[in-house]
This record gives C-alpha cells, structure tokens and sequence, in this order.
C-alpha cells in the first residue's frame, strides 16, 4: 500500500518488527518444549518399542513444525506492518490495519476527547512509542492508535493531532477540507444522489455466506449433541431412560435441522426488511424480524466511521460500514444521578468493498457539511 504524507513525516519505526516479532518468538520458545514432549508421548503411547531413531525422528517433525510458525508469523508481521496506513486530512484522522480482516477507522478530530502517548516495558527498550486517540467510543480507544514510532515522531504526531483539535474546536468557519493526505484509493461519494439501502442494498453474496454459517452452526449442532449422546449411550443412560439409540439420534437431526431453517428463515427476512437511508439531518436505519427497531441518528453526534471485513468477508469481496455514536445517559441511584456514556451505533452490513469505502465517506462529508458543534458531544 502507498504511504501518505502523514507516514512519509512520521513513519513507522524500523523497530517495529523487532517490536512485534520477540514476543511472538518468545511464546513459541515455551510452546516448543511442549510441542516436543507431546510427539515423544504420543510415539510411546502408540508404539510397542520405542528406538532412539524414532525419537530423533519425531524431535525433528516437531521442529520443522515450529520452524515453519516461526517463518509464518515473520511473514505476517512483514505484511501487517507493509499495509500499515495512516492519513489526515484538516477534519479526519484515518488508520487501517490488519492483514486477513482489515479494520478501517475515520475519527473526526473535533470528537477526539484524548490524545496520550503509551510506552511499556518492551516499548521502553527499544525506544518505541505508541500514539493514541479516544473519542467517547470504545471503538477509536481500540482501533484509534499509531503504534511503533520513534521519539521524535510520537511527538510530532501528538502536537499535529493537538494542533488539529484545537484548529477544529475554535469559534471559526469550519475549513475547506484538503483531500492531498487522503488515501487515493478511497472514491469520491456520490453526494448528488440518493443514498440509501435502494441504491446500496445488502448484497446476495451477503446472504448467500449467511445461508452458509446457518448450516456449519446447524451441523455443529448436531455433531455436538451426537457425541453427547454416545458418551450417556456408552454409560447405559439410554436403557434408563428408556430412548432407543435410533430415537434419540433423529430428535438430535430433526433438532439441528429446524435450527437451521430458523435461522436461514429469520435471516431472510432480516435481509428483505432491513432499510438505511442518509437523510438531511440524520443516517435513518429500520431493523424488523419479530420486533422492530427503528433509529435515527442525527450526524452532529456521529464519532466515528469504520469499515471492517472479516477473513471471509475479504475472500468474497466485502466489508461493513460501522458508525459510532455515544448518548449520555443518566442514572438515579440512591447517592444522587450518574451520567454514564453509553456507546450505541449503526451497523450496514453485505456492502462490496468499494461501495462501502464510498458510504464512509458520503457519511464524513456530510456530518462535516452540517457544521456540528466543534465541541464534540
């Protein structure tokens, strides 16, 4: 992936693979030895006589196994770190990570309510540095950081990030938005339209991959409850219960069978009903399958915007868009009231990767061209 302005000022550290990669070898240090004893007994529990050549022989399975995690997990971490991406424009601060299941996070920089730099022990060491930011959402406090920065970058981001915030919370005009930090690869929203689940529906491919975790959940099911059933078998609770061993085996299939076609069912009708709409004032989301929910969330809350694929998601070519509000909402306890911030948020889900990248950003620019409050909530 090309690198923004923002990386090629402050980039990640050559470190950071080191960073990343000593934990990782260290845990394989202690599963080592255990991997090893388990081969050694598990060629005496199967072997009448055990020779010293089977022993070596197994020793050196094992080993090439660890080998080819160690080789793996560099592999990964050189990947993870390769896709690294971090942007800023004058109102968003973007940060996508992940290598089978990338998460990409947008946080409006007039909501961000910290911005802390994190070291521990390890960080400490090798001179490393991790740059956080936090809206009122726990997913910015997850997803939201730059981690493995040197001194001086660590610092340039925090004033960048405190310089933003302040720019963005001053009695001024918003700014004009410029676009030269943001990821090339993110298209342009058409705003001139209707967007809504008309124009964006839940794709067939969505639905297609639900049918399919409905039958793997529906036949888990049933191998689960099938074991269960052989162990009370070969304990004899069938002649005490007085179910034959056929009986019980079909109320187990019939079981795992209607289970399915419950969930198959309830996820059609989720799928047909399910609408989202990007209104004037607020993103309007109906959910209904036995009961009905129905939101309306106004832009001048919206804290962040996040689209997320799973590992499958991004095999098949889609993602989620994810956008976070927090509530306050208040509480009377017997020592007076409690306000406590409660994270709630909008899910659209089944979108192909592109059109997804396009619905965060029709949400970004829209929430900025209703000028909220630059104070955040």
């Amino acid at each position: 992936m090309n690198s923004s302005p923002l990386q090629q000022r402050f980039p990640l550290s050559p470190k950071k693979f080191k960073r990343k990669f000593i934990p990782s070898l260290f845990n394989f240090i202690i599963l080592a030895p255990i991997v090893l004893i388990w081969f050694v007994f598990a060629g005496v529990a199967r072997a009448q006589s055990f020779s010293a050549d089977t022993a070596i022989f197994l020793l050196v399975i094992a080993g090439f196994a660890i080998l080819i995690g160690i080789i793996l997990n560099a592999w990964y971490i050189k990947e993870y770190i390769r896709r690294y991406y971090y942007s800023a424009d004058n109102d968003f601060i973007t940060i996508k990570k992940g290598v089978f299941a990338p998460t990409e996070i947008h946080v409006q920089f007039q909501k961000i309510q910290d911005v802390y730099v994190e070291q521990d022990l390890l960080d400490r060491l090798m001179g490393l540095y991790d740059v956080h930011i936090a809206s009122a959402t726990a997913t910015s406090g997850i997803e939201a950081h730059i981690d493995g920065v040197d001194k001086e970058a660590a610092e340039g981001l925090k004033a960048m990030f405190l310089g933003k915030i302040s720019s963005n919370r001053s009695d001024s005009p918003p700014t004009n938005r410029s676009m030269t930090d943001t990821a090339s690869t993110t298209p342009n929203a058409p705003l001139d339209q209707n967007i809504s689940s008309q124009t964006y529906p839940i794709t067939s491919r969505w639905l297609i991959l639900s049918y399919i975790s409905s039958i793997i959940v529906g036949t888990t099911v049933f191998f689960v409850g099938f074991a269960f059933w052989s162990f009370l078998y070969s304990q004899g609770i069938d002649k005490a219960a007085g179910v034959s061993n056929s009986v019980a085996i079909r109320v187990i299939l019939i079981s795992a069978i209607l289970l399915t076609i419950f969930d198959i069912v309830t996820t059609f009708i989720w799928r047909r009903n399910f609408k989202f709409e990007l209104a004037s004032d607020f993103i309007y989301c109906y959910k209904r399958v036995i009961s009905t929910k129905e939101k309306r969330m106004p832009y001048s809350t919206v804290q962040d915007v996040t689209v997320s694929q799973s590992i499958i998601q991004r095999i098949v070519g889609l993602a989620s868009v994810n956008v976070k509000n927090a509530a306050t909402e208040t509480f009377h306890t017997r020592n007076g009231e409690q306000r406590v911030i409660n994270e709630g948020g909008i899910t659209i889900p089944g979108q192909y990767a592109n059109n997804a990248r396009k619905l965060a950003t029709a949400i970004k620019n829209i929430a900025l061209s209703k000028n909220p409050s630059r104070t955040g909530l």
